[in-house]
């Protein structure tokens, strides 16, 4: 069987691995190539490509005719027009403009034509030129298709299916650009992405042919690129052939792409950067006729916003017009980096040799030593890569594989550091609850030690505790919870002593025999992750997830729909915590209390917006705050700073005079009943309305609810309490929060009331000896037994916290 840690590993590795058939796992790829590429001796390759870009985006097909008649002047090799030329701009039919034409008498002067009719002017400009490329939108070019040569093998044909797209990255085309037919009808018109907006993220490759469709029988049409270069080098579109998922035969050469018949352009030397001229130095004759000829020309919009840019190879930004020049001048040039059509393949194997690797990894390599290893064969790995470029002027696409290995070790080292320690904590849990469970069976006590050996999971010796419970059940005739116990068991083993056949019989006995032992399962905990199951409800607030659970009951994540506020909503079974006799009494003072704190309005106090009983839970809706409760930071390792703890006992204590003069008693005061935001610095202290029956009360099992530790001593007497009794507990409270320490504690419960209520704290300044002398006096003035000795209130303790703050 697999471990649970093989489990994850190969999740992650089929995971990585489908994910290699997406464009977002080459688009890493790509990101990783156009990094590497900044260490790789650029190409010191001649420029034969140049850029004319017009600044206006609304482009003036009578300035463009005028452009192209310049360049024609020149005798460039071939022009590529990157402009949408895809809407007309005559406002005037020819109808229209003969009938002018003959109610002058006489033709109509050029220069009036050429404004009533740009459309035609930039027709003849384009008839007159010769070696013309019009880029378009890849999804709507039909007019060119490229000779298609059967593939060498069947898999071929696979490749390009099994590769991403042709333009990575690219967005859905959703405006026909393709060009007029009366400006298309003496060019070639081929699919470009530069028409995109906004750009891929990383340009590292551009398609020689685009695909139209995902059958066999697709046609391919040149890419503008392509097909601006072909003509560049006097190549008609008919000798071009493509050869799917491996190449492509331009004229006599041999062009070798990877598996989607993209080229990857090599890195020119920043020496020979390709000339981006303007439209306005051209046309002012600023640009000498020898600089434009026998140059291949892309004409196209200025750069006018960020989403025209990209990363490119070395690191740098540029535009997909500069991107378009540079592939074309690799074509022109022959020079690029080969990307073999099996190089996917290769990434793919090397992925699953890692899930091998990961699979089989011994324990003592999922721990730090593994981890070092992990980055030293990505370190391997990404230097392969590297060393190919350089030296074999070859890509391979390594960058996953480098991703699954780091986090396949990371994932190991975490599960065995996490798992560790949690075998530790269970095994320590497992010993106190057999340990515990022992001594109830031994007082007869079965019900206790069932519910206190159900937990979620368990090792051998909880497990046989269990199995020991189920026989002791078997011979008081109690068959059913016998049942239960086995069936707890087998959730965790199925095959754990003979648990199948213990199962088996008591399920196959009479439903009658088992009814006068059935047991009761009433709880206050609700199921919120059964997805067969609505989520429950209380009152109006429908219950998300579970937060925690305490001593009175559990708290939930809720929501009120009507006006969609997060709540927190605390639940507490009081059938099941207290006697009948005092279920009245308890019901009546809860909900007494509770509407009278739901009045409290302070920004250190938790604001209660109802409360209710419902199903046999009675229901508090709370504000749900972030932070976390003090219990936290009552350990030595994990003080707060002194400062701190004194800002959080003047807010408690002012928040708690508030209360006070509200004639409400919070009878609870400890650090679980205060939450803490350490990022905000929020503090609340919450609780009201629920410490009411912690005041005396004792459950059906004879549990002091409440924290004894923290109880005043009238409180512990049974006497009538005030908001002193609440000062006294805040003085506990900062005396732990101060030294990790408890003032009062005993083996006993009976000892530590004792010491409450007749011992002084041991000094406070023996444990920390840091803490200024007036933290003495403070403590002690708040933890004296008399009420009377104490802080009058909540706002004069405040006030002794703050002057002894200002001596630190």
């Amino acid at each position: 069987m697999l471990g649970r840690h093989r489990i994850l590993v190969l999740l992650l590795g089929l995971g990585l691995l489908g994910w290699s058939f997406m464009p977002g796992a080459q688009r890493l790829e790509h990101w990783l190539y156009a990094q590497l590429s900044a260490v790789v001796p650029a190409a010191e390759t001649p420029v034969n490509t140049l850029l004319v870009t017009l600044e206006n985006r609304q482009v003036s097909y009578p300035l463009l005719a005028e452009l192209l008649t310049r360049l024609q002047s020149a005798r460039v090799a071939a022009v590529g027009i990157a402009v949408p030329l895809h809407r007309s701009q005559t406002s005037l039919s020819a109808e229209l403009l003969a009938k002018l034409s003959a109610q002058s008498g006489a033709p109509l002067d050029p220069q009036l034509r050429r404004q009533l009719d740009p459309d035609a002017e930039l027709q003849a400009a384009l008839a007159a030129l010769p070696g013309l490329v019009l880029a378009a939108t890849p999804a709507f070019v039909s007019n060119t298709a490229l000779a298609v040569e059967a593939p060498a093998n069947r898999l071929a044909w696979l490749l390009p299916v099994l590769s991403p797209g042709p333009w990575p990255a690219a967005p859905p085309f959703v405006v026909d650009t393709t060009p007029l037919a009366i400006f298309s009808a003496n060019a070639v018109v081929a699919g470009s992405a530069l028409f995109a907006r906004p750009l891929p993220a990383v340009l590292v490759s551009a398609p020689l042919a685009l695909r139209n469709g995902e059958s066999p029988d697709s046609r391919y049409t040149p890419g503008f690129e392509l097909a601006l270069a072909a003509t560049a080098l006097g190549v008609p579109m008919d000798a071009i052939k493509v050869h799917p998922g491996t190449g492509l035969e331009i004229g006599t050469a041999w062009y070798a792409t990877d598996a989607a018949l993209r080229i990857y352009p090599r890195l020119s030397s920043a020496s020979r950067p390709i000339p981006r001229l303007s439209a306005e130095a051209v046309l002012a004759g600023d640009i000498p006729n020898q600089q434009l000829r026998g140059k291949t020309v892309l004409v196209g919009l200025a750069d006018t916003a960020p989403a025209d840019s990209a990363l490119l190879p070395g690191g740098m930004r540029g535009s997909g017009l500069d991107w378009s020049a540079r592939t074309v001048n690799a074509l022109t040039n022959v020079t690029f980096v080969s990307a073999p059509y099996w190089s996917l393949g290769v990434q793919r194997g090397v992925l699953l040799l890692i899930l091998v690797y990961l699979l089989i990894l011994p324990a003592r390599l999922r721990s730090g030593l593994g981890l070092a290893v992990g980055l030293g064969l990505a370190f391997l790995l990404l230097n392969a890569e590297l060393l190919l470029l350089i030296l074999r002027n070859t890509s391979l696409p390594l960058g996953l594989p480098v991703l699954f290995l780091l986090l396949g070790h990371s994932l190991l080292y975490a599960h065995r550091r996490i798992g560790g320690h949690y075998y530790r904590l269970r095994d320590a849990r497992d010993l106190a609850l057999v340990e515990l469970s022992n001594n109830l069976r031994a007082q007869g006590r079965l019900d206790t030690a069932h519910r206190r050996l159900t937990v979620e999971a368990g090792g051998e010796a909880l497990r046989e505790a269990l199995y020991q419970l189920g026989l002791d059940f078997e011979r008081r005739r109690q068959f059913a919870k016998a049942l239960a116990v086995y069936e707890r068991i087998a959730e965790q083993d199925d095959n754990y002593r003979d648990i199948r056949e213990r199962r088996a019989r008591h399920q196959s006995l009479p439903e009658t025999s088992l009814a006068s032992t059935t047991i009761s399962h009433a709880s206050t905990r609700l199921v919120v992750d059964d997805p067969a199951v609505a989520r429950p409800v209380l009152g109006r607030y429908e219950i998300e997830r579970e937060l925690g659970r305490g001593a009175m009951g559990t708290v939930y994540l809720g929501r009120d729909p009507r006006i969609s506020r997060t709540v927190a909503i605390k639940t507490l079974a009081f059938s099941e915590e207290f006697e009948s006799e005092q279920l009245a009494e308890v019901r009546r003072r809860f909900f007494q209390e509770a509407e009278t704190a739901g009045r409290l309005n302070h920004p250190n106090i938790v604001t209660i917006y109802d409360v209710g009983e419902e199903h046999d839970l009675a229901y508090i809706a709370m504000d749900y705050i972030s932070g976390e409760s003090l219990d936290r930071h009552v350990r030595p390792e994990a003080l707060l700073p002194i400062a701190q703890v004194f800002a959080i006992g003047v807010q408690v204590a002012e928040a708690l005079d508030y209360a006070h003069a509200q004639k409400v008693v919070h009878r609870d005061v400890k650090p679980g009943n205060i939450i803490f935001d350490l990022d905000r610095g929020q503090l609340k202290v919450t609780d009201f309305g629920i410490a009411c029956l912690t005041d005396n009360s004792r459950t059906r099992t004879g549990t002091v609810l409440g924290s004894p530790f923290y109880m005043s001593p009238e409180q512990i007497a049974g006497k009538k309490v005030d908001g002193r009794s609440d000062l006294f507990s805040l003085g506990v409270t900062l005396y732990q929060l101060l030294t990790g320490q408890l003032p009062f504690e005993g083996d006993s419960l009976t000892s530590l009331m004792y010491q409450i209520t007749h011992e002084k704290p041991r000094p406070i300044r023996k444990l920390r000896p840091q803490l200024p002398n007036c933290v003495t006096r403070m403590i002690n003035r708040a933890l004296e037994k008399q009420p009377d000795k104490r802080y009058a209130n909540g706002q004069a303790m405040a006030e002794a916290i703050r002057r002894c703050a200002e001596q630190l």
